[in-house]
């Protein structure tokens, strides 16, 4: 501690690359609530989206180190880490001369680790999925990646996960706090974004029941189920679905659509910085994904009032949806019940809204203010030391 024990804490974020993803936007949550407040942020990166750094707070110190580079075969997150290692102990080594400082990790937590246990200042790691995700990958990396975690791990000074499930496999497998953290959802400005209109002509003009869907057109979230799906239900009744995002499986369920002979009834608008005037006006939200951390897109489609059913993946749905009392939930890869779910969600819109107010009144525990003051109660603890296992 510095002899001014008044002087702010310093907090050095770890973010490689600055997306578009959920993570990200955690992230630029809680450093803009920490630097508002009782601590000096600086967030490390080596590359940024141009929309993401706009929503940066002013008082967050934004520190560009390295240059993105590519290196076939290896995905660009991977490179960027390596690439702002050593940079990284150098600005951890002036900060700490400066006073108190820790690293909050959010990306590449292993090498955020060896960077700080380096500059010998404490450090928390933020980890968005469960252990789960590796089976679902072709290659060895995030396998072997899984099984470092669970040695280089032992080295935090805490670790966050996103929800209980994922925080009793770290606990059953490390020696050092685990503390489950939710994801913080900001009611206030959903509601304010959901009014901004819905921006579709299947929503603007509603001639049958419309679903929606959110995420990276990726494998992991498993719009080929949700096709399948879909061609179930319009084989018992009318429906649309509306599938916002973009990636690279683009082509490929464009194609299924077509094989399933239901291109005419499913759109894929592409990415859109404020989906929620859209979702609001669905009448049914459904993730399909195989695995998840904790659903940013199936917590922001409850807050702007619309039911969800989602598959029952690790992890996170069936905590937001109270197993199934706030929400339908379905075995991952399971076409018929998935089918099954959004049949009787749509011909029953009474038991979707009871289902929806038990999961409005869950979303009290993602309320915003809460989870950042747990964020800063937790970066007080390690920072002076105070915390048990």
């Amino acid at each position: 501690m510095p002899e001014n024990v008044n002087e702010p804490i310093r907090i050095s974020i770890f973010l490689p690359s600055i997306e578009t993803g959920g993570l990200e936007r955690n992230a630029i949550l809680v450093a803009n609530h920490c630097a508002a407040g009782q601590f000096r942020v600086s967030v490390v990166f080596t590359r940024v989206v141009d929309t993401m750094r706009a929503r940066f707070g002013q008082r967050v110190r934004l520190k560009c180190i390295g240059q993105a580079i590519s290196v076939p075969f290896f995905h660009p997150r991977l490179i960027d880490a390596f690439v702002i290692f050593r940079g990284f102990v150098r600005h951890l080594r002036v900060e700490k001369r400066r006073g108190a400082t820790l690293v909050l990790s959010f990306q590449s937590n292993i090498i955020g680790i060896l960077a700080a246990r380096l500059a010998r200042v404490p450090v928390v790691v933020r980890v968005s999925n469960h252990p789960v995700h590796a089976r679902y990958s072709t290659g060895l990396l995030p396998k072997v990646s899984e099984k470092l975690k669970l040695i280089f791990y032992r080295y935090a000074d805490a670790v966050i996960t996103n929800s209980e499930i994922t925080s009793e496999y770290y606990r059953a497998h490390l020696p050092v706090l685990v503390r489950t953290i939710y994801n913080p959802v900001d009611l206030c400005y959903l509601e304010k974004k959901a009014l901004e209109g819905a921006g579709h002509p299947w929503l603007l003009s509603k001639e049958c029941p419309v679903i929606i869907s959110v995420g990276r057109l990726a494998a992991q979230k498993n719009f080929v189920l949700l096709l399948n799906a879909f061609s179930k239900v319009v084989g018992e009744m009318n429906a649309r679905l509306i599938i916002l995002g973009e990636g690279g499986e683009r082509k490929k369920l464009e194609s299924l659509a077509v094989g399933l002979g239901i291109d005419k009834k499913v759109d894929f608008p592409g990415y859109h910085e404020n989906v929620h005037g859209m979702v609001a006006k669905a009448d049914l939200f459904v993730l399909s994904s195989n695995f998840e951390g904790l659903p940013n897109a199936l917590l922001e489609a409850l807050a702007v009032g619309t039911p969800a059913v989602s598959t029952d993946c690790l992890s996170g749905p069936s905590e937001i949806l109270c197993n199934g009392a706030a929400g339908d939930l379905v075995p991952v890869d399971d076409v018929d019940a998935l089918a099954n779910a959004i049949i009787k969600n749509l011909r029953s819109p009474d038991r979707a809204q009871r289902l929806l107010k038990a999961a409005k009144d869950r979303l009290r525990d993602f309320e915003q203010s809460k989870i950042l003051g747990e964020y800063v109660d937790l970066l007080l603890a390690v920072s002076k030391r105070q915390y048990s296992i």
